[in-house]
């Protein structure tokens, strides 16, 4: 664990270093928004990918026609390079992903409530800090 602490420390030293950063946080955040920028990419085409097999199909609780309509959707052009063991791969993943139940409008709004609960005790703890 110590090692794994030392080597984040010189890697942080070594690219706050590289990008003229003088403060750790500044460097922590840009480290943070490049790899953000690398992999936004790749989210926007899988989101894509499963908006596409969602229109598509039309039960989606049938897992081997969620299979071959993502497999159908991946014949495009825009999936061409993917190999056929990694499209197969993916479609799996996407049916077992619509086969999971979808939450209710009780259930959002029961997650909303939970989330702005949970900043209370922060705004507590900044309006006390402040006075």
């Amino acid at each position: 664990m110590f090692l794994w602490a030392a080597f984040a420390y010189v890697a942080l030293l070594g690219v706050r270093y590289l990008l003229g950063a003088r403060q750790y946080l500044t460097c922590a955040l840009r480290v943070l928004a490049t790899f953000w920028a690398v992999l936004l990419p790749q989210q926007w085409l899988a989101y894509r990918l499963r908006r596409s097999v969602a229109e598509v199909v039309g039960d989606r609780t049938d897992q081997p026609s969620v299979v071959r309509a993502a497999i159908e959707v991946m014949a495009n052009p825009r999936y061409a390079k993917w190999r056929s063991l990694v499209r197969q791969a993916h479609a799996r993943l996407i049916a077992k992903q619509f086969a999971v139940p979808h939450a209710t409008s009780g259930d959002r709004a029961f997650g909303v409530v939970a989330y702005v609960t949970s900043w209370v005790p922060l705004a507590i703890a900044v309006v006390l800090w402040r006075t």
